[in-house]
Formats: C-alpha cells, sequence, structure tokens
C-alpha cells in the first residue's frame, strides 16, 4: 500500500473517531468507491484515484496538503463538532 493510500485510512479512521461516519462503506459512499474496492486498496491490489482524494478532500473539508505529507493539518477548517472531538 502506498503512502497516499495510508493516508486516506489514516483519515477514514479519523472520521469515525469523530463520528462523521461510522463505516469504512460510508466513507467509500461519499467518495465513489465501492466497499469491495476498499478491500482491494486494503491489499495493495489497487489504490485511491486523485479524483477520489479530490472528492475525500470536497466531502469532507480536507487539507490535500496533509494526504501528501506537506502539513500537518488535517482539516482546512474545524467544525465546532471536530474541535470539541480533537480536544477529548
Amino acid at each position: 500500500m502506498n503512502e497516499t493510500d495510508l493516508k486516506i485510512f489514516e483519515l477514514i479512521n479519523l472520521l469515525k473517531e469523530l463520528g462523521t461516519i461510522e463505516y469504512d462503506k460510508d466513507f467509500g459512499d461519499s467518495v465513489g468507491v465501492l466497499k469491495q474496492n476498499l478491500t482491494r486498496i486494503k491489499q495493495g491490489k489497487a489504490h485511491f484515484t486523485t479524483e477520489h482524494i479530490r472528492k475525500a478532500c470536497s466531502v469532507f473539508n480536507v487539507n490535500a496538503n496533509w494526504i501528501f505529507g506537506v502539513e500537518k493539518k488535517v482539516f482546512n477548517s474545524l467544525k465546532p463538532q471536530q474541535t470539541k472531538a480533537l480536544q477529548n
């Protein structure tokens, strides 16, 4: 699995912790990745596309520079519920 795929899975876990999504499938539905393709990506047989990354950034207000390891800030701007969850 490449670094970008790892970051996206890190994002999925963070979104679950924040209560933004409940399951991996919720993320997949939001960015256009079928459940079976998420499994293939986890196995290293496929990768998230630039379109999946673009949609994730748009839908979840994610900082694309974080995904590519350029910045440490995950979100472009935190919503009140995200700020509260991160403080706990």
